[in-house]
C-alpha cells in the first residue's frame, strides 16, 4: 500500500473514531497495514505513575497492544487528527506514547501537525525530556 493510501485509511478511521478527540494510528510495516485503530473512551489507568490524570488509552497504545514484539520492531506508525471539518490537526504523540513507541522499537513516527502537514520522526532519536505535547485546541 503507498504513503497517499495509508494516510487515507488514517483519516477515514479518525473520521469514525468514536472517542472525543477523532484520532487514529495505522500501524504498518514495509506496505502491509497490521491495525488500524483510534482512541478508546475507555480508561485504563496504566499510566498514572506518568501523568496526574489520564482519561483514556491513545491511539497508539491501541496500535501496539497485543502485537507480537518481533512483529512490532521496525514497524512504522501514522497517527493523525481530524477536526469537526475533517481537516488534519494535531496528532503528536504525548510523551508516554513516545516511551511506548521508543521501546516497542518502532522505527519511524509520522504524525498530522496543526498546519494539516504531516511530520516525521525516528523515535530512537528524541530526547523524551525535551519532548512537549501540542495543546489540543
Amino acid at each position: 500500500m503507498s504513503t497517499k493510501n495509508i494516510i487515507r485509511v488514517a483519516i477515514r478511521a479518525a473520521k469514525e473514531s468514536s472517542g472525543d478527540f477523532k484520532l487514529s494510528a495505522v500501524l504498518y510495516k514495509g506496505g502491509s497495514v497490521l491495525r488500524v485503530i483510534g482512541n478508546s473512551p475507555k480508561s485504563i489507568g496504566y499510566r498514572r505513575g506518568l501523568f496526574k490524570y489520564e482519561p483514556t488509552r491513545h491511539a497508539e497504545i491501541n496500535a501496539l497492544h497485543n502485537m507480537p514484539r518481533d512483529v512490532l520492531k521496525e514497524c512504522n506508525m501514522l497517527v493523525v487528527r481530524v477536526d469537526a471539518n475533517g481537516n488534519l490537526t494535531s496528532a503528536k504523540p504525548c510523551r508516554a506514547c513516545l516511551m511506548a513507541l521508543k521501546k516497542a522499537e518502532i522505527s519511524k513516527v509520522a504524525y498530522s501537525n496543526y498546519n494539516g502537514e504531516i511530520v516525521k520522526i525516528n523515535p530512537s532519536l528524541i530526547d523524551l525530556n525535551k519532548w512537549h505535547k501540542e495543546i489540543f485546541s
